[in-house]
């Protein structure tokens, strides 16, 4: 319930809720106060659900977390290579134990991972993203499949299938990373998710180089982006989810947001992929 409330399409639909409530309880004589307080109340949550999935609104709240993700400080490029690329799984789109199917979210940093490999012969994939419940399929194994099938050694693969979220994906990678001698990590994540994976990352010890993916995009507007749409609710859905992910890391000691103690450089996925890699993973 709390995690419904926490989005904006919930949030304003309980709004809604709430203004019927109270136009209800109106019908009583006397009670015209109600009748306002419900129509005002119904009036807001229109107007914020329709402002929110406007693509003007949505790139101003997603792009104040990407441009804050590429604002480290620009310390000097590593010398050396990534010796693991470290995938962040978004989620999945069915959470049945006898199946699933990878979200869009986590598709798209599979690709630039793969990618990232090509440009990185020499690294390894290290794939993150537990169970979303008891005997469910984990978003990591269905990564690790699809990397396999797609030509990627598999003993280059390592499967994290604990976590279940960000916390979690960051500890149990500093876990892997020890035991496996592992220390220059390149982290792939969405734009929008980067900046607390890395200060998730950095509270854990593990600096990283990150790879967002998608890349951030470049903040150009039309009278068309004043129109609502449900791509746009769903980016600022997510820009809302990762801005109170931030306060409750924040407010729990969970984040390290200060530059990376060792030299690191961010990555643009636009060198890294390839048409073929998407048409691919599209078709299995």
């Amino acid at each position: 319930m709390l995690r419904i409330l926490t989005t904006p399409f919930g949030f304003f639909l309980f709004m809604g809720f709430a203004a019927v409530l109270l136009r209800w309880m109106s019908r009583t004589p006397g009670e015209d106060f109600r009748s306002r307080a419900a129509f005002r109340l119904l009036a807001a949550a229109w107007f914020g659900l329709c402002l929110l999935a406007t693509p003007l609104a949505a790139d101003l709240l997603a792009g104040a977390l990407e441009r804050r993700a590429e604002a480290w400080p620009p310390p000097p490029r590593w010398s050396q290579a990534p010796d693991v690329i470290v995938v962040f799984a978004g989620g999945m789109e069915g959470q049945k134990v006898e199946g699933g199917a990878l979200s869009r979210a986590s598709q798209e940093r599979l690709i630039t991972a793969l990618a990232a490999l090509r440009r990185w012969p020499d690294a390894r994939l290290l794939v993150s993203g537990g169970q979303p419940s008891p005997g469910a399929v984990t978003a990591a194994g269905l990564m690790a499949d699809q990397a396999v099938r797609l030509g990627v050694d598999p003993l280059r693969i390592i499967v994290e299938d604990r976590a279940r979220n960000t916390w979690e994906n960051a500890l149990e990678t500093r876990n892997i990373l020890e035991r496996e001698g592992l220390k220059r990590p390149a982290l792939v994540t969405s734009a929008v998710h980067m900046l607390r994976s890395r200060a998730a990352l950095r509270r854990v010890g593990i600096p990283s180089r990150p790879v967002a993916s998608p890349a951030p995009a470049r903040l150009t507007w039309n009278v068309g982006d004043l129109l609502p749409g449900a791509r746009a609710l769903d980016r600022s859905t997510s820009a809302v989810h990762e801005m109170l992910g931030l306060v409750w890391y924040w407010s729990r000691g969970r984040l390290a947001l200060t530059s990376d103690p060792r030299p690191s450089g961010a990555v643009s996925p636009a060198s890294l992929r390839s048409g073929s890699e998407r048409s691919i993973l599209r078709a299995s």
